[in-house]
Parts: structure tokens; sequence; C-alpha cells
């Protein structure tokens, strides 16, 4: 069975990760492992009934961001396996989903650290301008991944189902508990990032008004982004155009210009984009994967060093949306360094709002149908299917759910680096990028608030006794502001990062706050 074991870990941890190089194609889906698994040990029926039964129990889980309520490769991978060596059915799996799920997050949270000091490597080769270096440790960060997990699901497996739940068991309640109030403090902090990012005096209003959206008014993140884009509408409606005249003469005859990047780049670009998260970590999330989609751009637009060095260390900057449709917004920033290597008065800044301005949106529409709406028809279909024990289940999910994942990877990069192009030539022509940029930075700045208050999510149970009446604080704090401790906890953040403490820093007191907070109470 040792031998067994490895390659479920090995081969189970490699077809996971490759979610992570395919643009998010769920191949760490239980109804896609847990076939896997059955082939290993010889029962594929078997194992593709219990995956199938997996994903039916866990169809609700999302992963957005870094927020998820289980680990499914764990799930898939161990509670498969126990259930066929020990022949209890998918019931055993389903029970042994969160005690795996623990374990995993005890690891996941020390590896976080070894992480983290690991993207200053790659973040290092950016400043250097050293491209080949950098795409080295893009790959490095998603190859160390399946060393690490792999190790972990090996021991997981053999030292066996009722060693885990030992070990989570011995576990002191209040360090796992502080383990997780220390995981749900982590996303303020990449929403602190990204506030310092796009805050700015002029748009800053927008992020309370998108926080106050969804904690008041219940609004999902695509309601916000339709406001979102109504308010930037207004905005830019509302702003005097001091050049209108001097726009209408000189766009009486318009140049079609020609375009710079090559289709051998737009290929090179397309086939990176699906290894958006390959490099994913929670300093910058897919910052250094976006750098390395951009390469092959920034390699045909500058032939200065220095251009080329500052394009890279621009795209490092924090970034997240939904892999499906990334490409839509790598488009836009084709286009727009485009202009920049043209010499039209294309800013940095200007690249990196935009970027900011529409992945929060990106996100919201992207999750809402791919996520929440096509993900779940793929999976009704494949599981009738995988229920029944046909071995096909899992290919008929990946090929039903890739489809569109495809199409809009290519068409969504190439139509919006059209579209972007001639978009952006007109608004330099009309002199209104600052008004686009602003208005962007509206659409932004209301979608970072708005998820603020979706996927920061921290509470207390600390109870304050005066006299005979006990005050649960948590009821306090909601009646003066739903969600006030996570736009406190967000602030806090931001102040400390714009003091330049080390990000690996803040994450270890971010964990020890949530030990110690558990343990006395608070958290």
């Amino acid at each position: 069975m040792v031998l067994q074991y490895f390659l479920i870990a090995f081969i189970g941890s490699i077809v996971a990760s490759a979610n992570s190089l395919t643009g998010q194609a769920l191949t760490n889906r239980p109804i896609v492992l847990g076939t896997i698994v059955g082939l290993i040990l010889g029962d594929p029926v078997q194992g593709t009934i219990i995956g199938a039964t997996l994903e039916l129990s866990y169809m609700g889980v999302m992963v957005i961001g870094i927020a998820s309520a289980l680990n499914m490769t764990v799930v898939s991978l161990l509670g498969t396996t126990y259930a066929l060596v020990t022949g209890q059915g998918a019931e055993l799996a389903v029970t042994l989903a969160v005690p795996c799920s623990l374990l995993m997050t005890l690891v996941g949270n020390t590896y976080s650290f070894v992480r983290i000091w690991l993207t200053r490597f790659a973040l290092s080769a950016a400043r250097e301008g050293n491209i080949k270096k950098f795409e080295r440790w893009h790959w490095f960060l998603w190859g160390i991944n399946i060393v690490i997990n792999s190790l972990v699901y090996f021991l997981a497996l053999y030292i066996g189902a009722d060693a885990v739940q030992m070990l989570v068991d011995a576990a002191p309640e209040f360090i796992i508990n502080g383990l997780k109030a220390g995981t749900t403090l982590v996303p303020a902090m990449g929403f602190a990032m990204l506030l310092n990012l796009c805050w700015s005096k002029e748009v800053g209003a927008f992020y309370f008004i998108g926080f106050v959206l969804s904690i008041y008014a219940g609004l999902d993140n695509v309601a916000i982004a339709i406001l979102g884009g109504a308010f930037a509408v207004i905005a830019f409606f509302f702003i005097k155009d001091e050049d209108k005249e001097e726009t209408a003469s000189s766009s009486e005859a318009p140049v079609k210009q020609e375009r710079l990047l090559s289709k051998k780049a737009l290929r090179r670009i397309h086939w990176r984009s699906y290894t958006l998260e390959a490099s994913f970590n929670v300093e910058n999330f897919q910052g250094f994967g976006f750098a390395y989609m951009m390469i092959p751009a920034i390699e045909e637009l500058y032939s200065d060093p220095e251009d080329r060095k500052e394009a890279l260390v621009r795209h490092c900057e924090f970034f997240n949306t939904t892999p499906t449709i990334v490409t839509l917004i790598t488009g836009i920033a084709c286009a727009m360094e485009e202009e920049k290597a043209k010499g039209t008065g294309m800013t940095g800044a200007a690249i990196s709002n935009v970027k900011v301005a529409l992945m929060g949106p990106a996100a919201g529409i992207g999750d809402a149908i791919f996520w929440g709406s096509y993900r779940i028809i793929c999976t009704s279909i494949a599981c009738q299917m995988g229920i029944e024990g046909n071995l096909l289940a899992p290919i008929v999910f990946l090929v039903l759910f890739n489809i569109p994942n495809v199409l809009i990877h290519w068409y969504g990069l190439v139509k919006t680096y059209e579209v972007g192009n001639d978009f952006i030539k007109k608004m330099y022509e009309s002199n209104v990028m600052d008004k686009v940029t602003l208005c962007c930075s509206i659409m932004g700045m209301t979608m970072v608030g708005a998820m603020t208050a979706s996927l920061v999510s921290i509470t207390t149970p600390l109870t304050l006794q005066i006299g005979e009446t006990t005050f649960v604080l948590q009821e306090l704090f909601d009646s003066i502001m739903p969600g006030m401790l996570s736009l406190i906890a967000v602030f806090v953040l931001s102040g400390v990062l714009k003091k330049q403490v080390s990000v690996m820093k803040v994450m270890i007191i971010l964990m020890c706050i949530g030990i110690a907070g558990s343990f006395i109470g608070i958290l």
C-alpha cells in the first residue's frame, strides 16, 4: 500500500495543482480526483461514486481569492482513499472532510510563511529586470507546492485516518480556533494592500459606498459592480471636458494605427494566461502570474531594459480576479502598454489604475457566472453519471466546464486588445484619459469596498457583564455598523503596511493575534 499511497499523493497533487496551470479548469474537484484515486487503488467505479458523492455534498464550496470553507483537494484525495481502503464507502469520506481540511490548514498556515519568503526572490528578479530568472521563480513557486503537498498527503495516508483524527483532536482547541481566526484576518491584509494601491482622496468615499451597499443593502458583487459602473458613467459626464472642440477637429480624419504586438506574442500571452495562479501567494495574490503573462508584450514593446524592468515590476502589483476571464483585462493592459511604448503620454499609474478598476467587476461577474451558476450546471450533469459509477463523469465535467473557459481565454484577449487599442487612442486624441482613469478608480474603489464586506469576516464572541446585564459585544458592534471589525482591521493593516512592515511579519502577527485572541476568548 505504501507505493499506492505515494502514487495517490504525488499524482493527485500534480492533477490538483494543474488547476493553477489551466485557468482554473477545476481539476482539483472531488469528481475528478475521486476517479484517479479509484484507478490507483484498483476500484475506479467506487472511486467515481465516492468522488461524485463528495462533489454533491460540497457543491456549494467556492474558492474566491483565498477564502474557502474546505480544502477540496484534501477532502478528495484523503477522504476517498480512506473510504476505499476501509471499505466504508462515501459516508466515511464525507465525515473525514473537516479533520482532513484542518490538518492541511495547520500545515498550510506554516508553509505560507515560507512561500512569502520565497516570493521575495521572484520580486527581486523583477526589480533587477531579469525576466528569465523571474520566469523560473514563477514555475518554482508552482513546483514547490507539489512537493510540499505530496509529502503532507503521503504522510497523512501513511499514518491513517484514525491518526489524522487523533492529531487534530490532540491539538489544543484554542490553537485550532486561533489558526482559524488568524486565517480570517489574512484576507483583510490582502484588501489593505489593495487599498494602499488605489486609494486617493478623490475616490476614497466610494470604498465606503461599496461597503455599505454590501452590508446594509445586501447586494451581491455583480449588482454593486453595475452600480459602480453607473457611478463612473455619471462622474464621466459631469466632469467638464475643456478640450472638446480640439477633440472634434482632431477626430475628423482618424488614422488607423498599426498594431505593435505580433500574433506570436498574443498566442504566448494566451497560453501564459492559463498559469495565472501558478505562483499565487498571500502577498500579491495573482500578481506574479499576471506579470508572467505580460512578458511577451513587454519584450516586444520595449527595447530599453529600464522600460522592461519598470513594466515587469508594475505588473507584479496586487492582482486578483476570476482566472477564466482574466484575458478581458489582459487585452486592455496590452493596449495601454502599447500606447505607453509609443510615447503618447500613457503613464504606468494609469495602467495600474485601470487594472485595479477592472479586476473587481470582472471577479464579481466571473464568480457569479462560472462558479455560482455554470459550475453547478456542469456538476449536476456529471454527478448524475458519477453516482451510477460511469467513468466518463469526470471527463464530461471537465469538457463541459472548460469549453467556454478556452474560448474566453483566446477571444477575450484578442478582442479586448483590438478594441482597447483603438479606444485608448481615441481617449488620448480627445484628452479624456484622466477622466477615464478617475472613473475606473471610482468603479474599482466601489468594488474593493464591496469585496471587503463580503470576503472579510471578523467577529468576536466576547461578552461584557455590567451588573446583572450581559452585553454581547458583537451585537453591540453590529448595532453601530455591521462589519465594523472587518473595516477597522483593513484600515489598521493598511496603516501598518504603509510603514513598510514586511508582509511576513504581518502574517506572523495575525496568526499570533488569532491564537492569543482565541485563548483569551476575544476571537
